[in-house]
């Protein structure tokens, strides 16, 4: 199977922008379940604030892309989408909750060493 490292470091990378967490009050705080789980309930439980909403849906939009990057690595789009997807969801996470950037350290580091294995790739053939 041809880029068989360049899948395995994606789906290493997609798990870790699920999975990545720390520990709080004796749980694990997740980025999924903030994501998914706990920003739809803030949105619920406090007054709209249609900013953080935009950038909670870019977040989404961006992980859904990180989804579908390894479907998608002999596309000829796929390097446009291994900058703009990772890039656009730490950005949102910037925006909206730094500190889940922070621990998104490990994704990061794989996302550049995908990046980098790409190049290289590209360059061989």
């Amino acid at each position: 199977m041809k880029n068989l490292n360049i899948r395995l470091l994606l789906i290493i990378m997609i798990l870790l922008s699920f999975f990545s967490g720390f520990p709080l009050n004796g749980g694990w705080n997740l980025v999924y379940r903030f994501e998914f789980q706990g920003y739809p309930e803030i949105i619920k439980s406090y007054p709209i604030v249609y900013r953080d909403v935009f950038f909670w849906g870019i977040i989404v939009l961006s992980h859904i892309g990180i989804v579908l990057l390894p479907f998608v690595v002999e596309q000829k789009y796929f390097k446009k989408m291994l900058l703009c997807c990772p890039l656009t969801y730490l950005l949102g996470y910037i925006v909206l909750v730094t500190p889940y950037f922070i621990i998104l350290i490990p994704f990061m580091i794989i996302w550049i060493v995908t990046m980098s294995v790409t190049k290289k790739r590209m360059l061989r053939e």
